[in-house]
């Protein structure tokens, strides 16, 4: 399934086919967590089943990222503001990780909870002009972590910045057009 499918497909044809993943992985790390057999056919078995569950988290993965982009989105000015505040000394690192990072926690959280509720799934527009929102802000989790929960951490205020300067341009282009 391409980006494209997610958005021209019929919504209740990409639900259905994360129920069956959602099935699926539960079943597959199941078995893995269970199993302590040496018998080959119960092996391949599982095997048969992780390869199947490998291709519905391929198949899959364009449809997730969508919904997370949903999440995402809902929070994009704050995203934005920050950054822009950030970026032109208005705030410090610590702020500005504080800020973001539980943000992104937040929305992570919800994006888990979408991603397993079909139904609501099936009320939502997805906006294929937000796609990998998410990811852009979802990237900065690790990075932040280290100041927002006053733990060490190899950047300083500065390189902090810089890294939020030279992806802010990416994070501008979602705003470039009206979505």
């Amino acid at each position: 399934m391409n980006i494209k499918n997610i958005f021209e497909d019929n919504r209740s044809q990409s639900i259905e086919s994360l129920q069956f993943f959602s099935f699926l992985t539960e079943i597959y790390f199941s078995l893995l967590e269970k199993n302590d057999s040496e018998n080959n056919q119960i092996q391949e078995f599982i095997d048969v089943i992780g390869k199947n569950y490998y291709w519905q988290s391929f198949k899959n993965k364009n449809y997730i990222t969508s919904l997370k982009d949903y999440v995402f989105w809902q929070s994009r000015e704050i995203y934005l503001e920050n950054m822009k505040k950030f970026v032109s000394h208005k705030c410090s690192a610590s702020d500005f990780a504080c800020t973001i990072y539980f943000l992104i926690r937040n929305d992570l959280k919800e994006s888990e909870c979408l991603i397993e509720d079909f139904e609501k799934q099936a009320t939502l527009e997805l906006n294929p002009k937000t796609f990998q929102f998410s990811k852009i802000i979802s990237d900065f989790e690790f990075i932040l972590e280290g100041f927002a929960l006053q733990r060490t951490t190899n950047l300083t205020d500065d390189e902090l910045r810089q890294i939020v300067k030279d992806i802010l341009p990416n994070v501008q282009k979602y705003f470039t057009d009206e979505i």
